[in-house]
């Protein structure tokens, strides 16, 4: 008679339940905010396919990736079902599952093929995670799809069923259409895949195909072109690689007239004036003929990205938590992406599976720094680059460091200089606002 209530209990004293459980509160309890600016754009095109909008907004199609709504037509659905003062909640709420589950079940299991996995280092994780994701949870933003897609290939890449990989594909053709930057993350994983699988792996090209083919098929019926992008995809290039020639860090404010703040880079942007490149490949020339100054502009790109502001994926006018939030941020990261540098060191006893998983984490820390880099940089754009920190802290809680050997201290050392280097390039890097709205490479030499 008591055998349901026994197995539920057993089922509850599960780690992985209750952290699933209590992420999910905690996520919650932040509660709703309104859907704005890019957000709101998604929003309307989730609306549009389970049919509660009559019609996304004007070039809507032409600029995003179909996946952009498919990925919240879920809570679209519900709020049809429920009514349109549930949208927020909605939203809320679909985002709180999908991260819970990332806490409690996937970044766990790729945690576990690394190293030892504690449940005490399984809270952490699920702890400094809810820090780093739970701002996103009530934006129908697709940055926390697009980042868990592509920790989930990596977890999908060590099998050598060709259905886990076609579906490994899959997901890296979603990643790539709902965050285009994210290409060279999905390009890198997919050789290592090939090299680490051969023949097998072909499933991969296969799933990435099967993934843009309603994109494809939106293009044709649209719009008569058959193309597997978005037809305005070379204006978005154009428009981030000029910006990201000479800005530093973009932020979207809420609660401001003018929600544009952009942090300008005034040597580049006089090196840039005469000439600001107009496209991906132009940009990578642009800071391959000004070596060193776009060596120090592009460290300091990626040091802003980790500048979190308390109200990241938005910015907020809220000084002084925003400068705790930035030196947390910034802290973890370059603290647990140095753990993971120094665990995947130790190769010895490694297996193959590891070693694929490994340079998966690789792919995704060399992609995510190409994104900022070459586009005109949102603090969100670093989010890969946190989630491997609070992994990489979480190892750490693991394996401390009792008894110090030189090695170690040398690892401590450099893992101190770094992370002072990230903190005052950051801070540099963010010394030059512009006034609030849009600019150019003329506005921003005027900073200097």
């Amino acid at each position: 008679m008591h055998r349901p209530l026994e197995q539920a209990l057993a089922i509850f004293r599960r780690t992985s339940v209750q952290i699933a459980i209590i992420f999910a509160l905690a996520t919650l309890m932040r509660g709703t905010q309104p859907l704005l600016f890019d957000a709101y754009h998604y929003w309307l095109g989730a609306q549009h396919i389970v049919g509660t909008s009559p019609e996304a907004l004007e070039n809507y199609w032409e600029l995003r990736g179909v996946w952009t709504s498919i990925v919240y037509a879920p809570a679209a659905a519900l709020t049809r079902l429920m009514g349109a003062p549930w949208a927020t909640f909605a939203v809320l709420l679909q985002n709180t599952l999908v991260l819970s589950w990332f806490a409690a079940h996937l970044l766990p299991t790729l945690a576990s093929r690394l190293a030892p996995w504690s449940p005490r280092a399984r809270w952490i994780a699920a702890g400094l995670l809810w820090v780093v994701t739970s701002g996103f949870a009530s934006s129908s933003l697709v940055d926390i799809y697009a980042a868990i897609g592509c920790f989930a290939i990596v977890a999908l890449i060590r099998s050598q069923r060709p259905s886990t990989l076609v579906l490994a594909g899959v997901l890296g053709g979603i990643v790539v259409n709902l965050r285009p930057a994210y290409v060279v993350v999905v390009a890198l994983i997919v050789l290592i895949t090939l090299i680490s699988h051969k023949m097998a792996a072909i499933g991969m090209p296969l799933g990435f195909a099967l993934a843009l083919a309603p994109q494809v098929i939106l293009n044709i019926g649209q719009f008569g072109h058959r193309s597997a992008s978005p037809l305005l995809s070379d204006y978005l290039a154009t428009l981030q690689a000029g910006l990201g020639s000479y800005t530093i860090r973009y932020d979207t404010v809420h609660g401001s007239d003018v929600p544009q703040q952009f942090y300008c880079s005034p040597d580049m942007a006089a090196r840039v004036a005469d000439d600001v490149p107009t496209s991906t490949a132009g940009l990578a020339r642009t800071l391959l003929s000004n070596l060193p100054d776009s060596l120090v502009f592009s460290l300091e790109k990626i040091a802003a990205a980790l500048h979190w502001p308390a109200n990241t994926p938005y910015g907020a006018d809220s000084p002084g938590l925003d400068a705790i939030h930035a030196i947390l941020i910034t802290t973890m990261t370059v603290v647990g992406i140095s753990v993971l540098a120094r665990t995947f060191r130790r190769r010895s006893d490694w297996t193959d599976g590891r070693q694929v998983e490994a340079l998966g984490f690789l792919a995704i820390l060399i992609g995510a720094v190409v994104a900022i880099v070459g586009s005109a940089t949102e603090a969100r754009f670093a989010l890969p680059l946190a989630v491997l920190g609070a992994l990489g802290c979480a190892l750490l809680s693991d394996n401390p460091l009792r008894t110090l050997t030189s090695s170690q201290r040398r690892w401590i050392g450099v893992t101190c200089a770094t992370l002072a280097i990230t903190l005052t390039l950051g801070y540099i890097g963010l010394s030059n606002p512009a006034d609030p709205g849009g600019v150019d490479a003329e506005i921003c030499g005027l900073l200097g």
